[in-house]
């Protein structure tokens, strides 16, 4: 029986699926069993790729040392709850590491195309969700997950809450669990649409998308995404690149502006306030965590978190310290990140998010990752990973592939 070789232009199909899988195990739906995901990773890499090997060159030394470094500080501080949390994120490296060797391998010039293949549906579902709810809400099912009740039809069609003001409209969650994580990856195909591929169509899809989400984060980013593509296009010299940046100041960045402005004030002042409160208490709980424990974190374990957070908790929030009974972790993915491994390999990090090598313009593109990271607790996800792990190479930058480079017609 001849044995299926390692080539990945055979197999694009699998390669996605992988990578949604990925994605899907940062930050997807209560409703996706992690563990059967991980497996279902691990199945497709041993089945379709049987050669897949992690490479020990010295290009990926510095991952290697990262990671090492992790086990030790869990070795000195050993615990039975820190054990399966240690496990769990293990898993994650494994995953994240395996995504960034799968697309080094092809040269990188696959990544693009694939995000691009899985991006542009999630934004119709996020524009649609709404929408069907507004039309059929009769379609939607209740599916209790633990203290939440989502919505759901056909397993597409995804949310749990409603806008404040918004009556029957609704914020779509995708396949995540919650708009604050689903708004990420439409930014990402925002970012692709603005200065990749450069398909005005997709970007407007990818901002109705953000909107839809009402994610106060999400909305911040498409704003600063938006005002460096108008940089970028005034700074141009291709024909017509300054009237198009002119168009877009003049319409859309005083409509954008006073949206995330709107919704600025309704989560300090209005019905979102308690949101406001909550990510507050996670920032500064997790700042004194950190100061408390500035070089080798406390872990993984949500039992460490919630020890360090009952003696060193923001108690002066209007919250209160009963709230920490609730909280099983943070919000803040910055904050987790410094005082789950300590300011050292936290900092260097958050500095190789912006020195990865996958994506260009990758000040912008690191800033959409930071922005997102500072709502949400994602840092170790296998998808954010995939591209810390990428910074940490010893490599060169690639130069973008040229098919990348060259604008999708708009007409598609």
């Amino acid at each position: 029986m001849k044995t299926m070789a390692l080539n990945f232009r055979k197999h694009d199909l699998t390669r996605r699926l992988l990578l949604f899988i990925a994605v899907l195990l940062s930050g997807g739906g209560l409703y996706f069993p992690r563990a059967v995901l991980a497996l279902g990773f691990a199945a497709f890499i041993l089945v379709y790729f049987p050669r897949f090997k992690l490479s020990l060159r010295r290009e990926n030394r510095n991952i290697h040392l990262w990671i090492l470094a992790i086990v030790g500080m869990f070795l000195l501080r050993f615990s039975w709850p820190e054990a399966s949390s240690i496990v769990m994120r293990l898993s994650n490296f494994f995953i994240g590491l395996a995504l960034l060797h799968i697309y080094y391998r092809d040269h990188g010039d696959t990544l693009i195309p694939d995000l691009i293949w899985m991006l542009r549906p999630m934004a119709w579902q996020a524009v649609l969700t709404p929408l069907v709810y507004l039309l059929l809400p009769f379609v939607f099912l209740d599916v209790p997950i633990g203290e939440q009740q989502f919505k759901t039809a056909f397993l597409i069609f995804n949310f749990h809450a409603v806008l404040a003001d918004g009556g029957m409209l609704v914020r779509p969650d995708g396949f995540f669990w919650e708009p604050g994580v689903f708004q990420l990856y439409l930014n990402i195909f925002l970012f692709l649409s603005l200065f990749i591929v450069r398909n005005n169509k997709y970007a407007l899809l990818a901002l109705l998308g953000v909107g839809a989400t009402q994610s106060t984060t999400g909305l911040v980013i498409a704003g600063f995404l938006m005002g460096a593509a108008t940089l970028d296009r005034l700074n141009a010299k291709r024909p017509g690149s300054k009237w198009q940046a002119l168009l877009v100041i003049a319409l859309v960045v005083p409509i954008a502006a006073g949206f995330i402005y709107n919704n600025l004030v309704e989560k300090v002042e209005g019905s979102g306030h308690g949101s406001t409160l909550i990510r507050e208490f996670d920032l500064m709980t997790g700042i004194n965590i950190i100061q408390e424990y500035p070089w080798m974190g406390i872990g993984f374990s949500k039992d460490n978190y919630l020890a360090a957070a009952g003696s060193y908790g923001f108690f002066e929030s209007e919250l209160g310290e009963e709230y920490l009974e609730e909280r099983a972790g943070t919000s803040n993915g910055l904050v987790q990140l410094l005082y789950s491994i300590g300011i050292p390999l936290g900092l260097f990090s958050l500095f190789c998010v912006y020195r990865q090598t996958l994506m260009p313009h990758r000040f912008i593109f690191g800033t959409l990752i930071a922005l997102t990271l500072f709502g949400e607790a994602l840092g170790f996800t296998p998808f954010i990973l995939m591209f810390i792990f990428s910074g940490m190479q010893r490599r060169a930058p690639r130069p973008l592939p040229a098919r990348a480079l060259s604008p999708v017609p708009c007409n598609e």
